[in-house]
């Protein structure tokens, strides 16, 4: 996550971290970047986080901080709302979260970025869909590690993506069926044992649109 932030600073003019929990790249990289950097997440998180940052007389007046429910709300809208330009090239760090959304708020964030211009990435992780509903290689290590996570965040493990080889074609599949190009796959342990992975990293950008795409397709 932080080579790709670093990598995409010259290109972009935003950064938003979504589900920033107590991340703190904005207070790192970004603290003398220059450009608008956006913190989303929920109301009570983000308050925890702002009292904290207060405490430590740490300086966040760079930062905009939006609350939002995942599950609920568009976050696009939130982010509008307080400043967001979505027609300014973004980068959008997505760690540690999709593993708690319903599929649906996936893909809503999925067709988000697409629609951000050229320039734009998004950076996520995800876990394994056989490692979430603890099925082989798994079948036991999955109903203890999701019950381990969901008992120490309180939230529940509730999706996982197919990490059966081949797993980065299915991933590159999937993120062209919402308009996203896949740049970077890396999986933990890889995929050469032909067991599959437990763990995801991807970095994606909105597929160009060509000209045909834009134009008005005649009757």
């Amino acid at each position: 996550f932080d080579r790709t932030l670093e990598d995409s600073l010259d290109r972009i003019g935003q950064v938003v971290i979504l589900g920033a929990g107590w991340d703190t790249r904005a207070y790192g990289a970004l603290r003398d970047w220059g450009h608008p950097a956006f913190e989303v997440d929920q109301g009570p998180t983000q308050r925890a986080k702002l009292a904290g940052l207060d405490r430590a007389g740490i300086d966040r007046s760079h930062v905009t901080f939006v609350a939002v429910d995942f599950n609920r709300q568009s976050w696009l809208e939130a982010l509008e709302e307080q400043g967001f330009d979505p027609t300014v090239p973004t980068h959008v760090i997505w760690e540690g979260v999709t593993m708690y959304l319903e599929e649906q708020a996936i893909v809503d964030t999925l067709r988000c970025v697409a629609g951000f211009p050229a320039g734009s990435s998004l950076a996520f992780d995800y876990f394994a869909r056989q490692l979430v509903k603890a099925e082989p290689p798994y079948r036991l290590f999955g109903k203890l590690a999701t019950l381990s996570i969901s008992m120490f965040y309180g939230e529940l493990v509730v999706f996982g993506y197919d990490m059966e080889p081949p797993a980065k074609e299915k991933m590159a599949a999937w993120m062209t069926e919402n308009g996203l190009r896949l740049s970077e796959y890396e999986c933990l342990g890889g995929e050469e044992g032909g067991g599959g992975s437990m763990y995801g990293f991807v970095l994606a950008s909105p597929i160009a649109r060509s000209t045909a795409d834009r134009s008005t397709p005649e009757g």
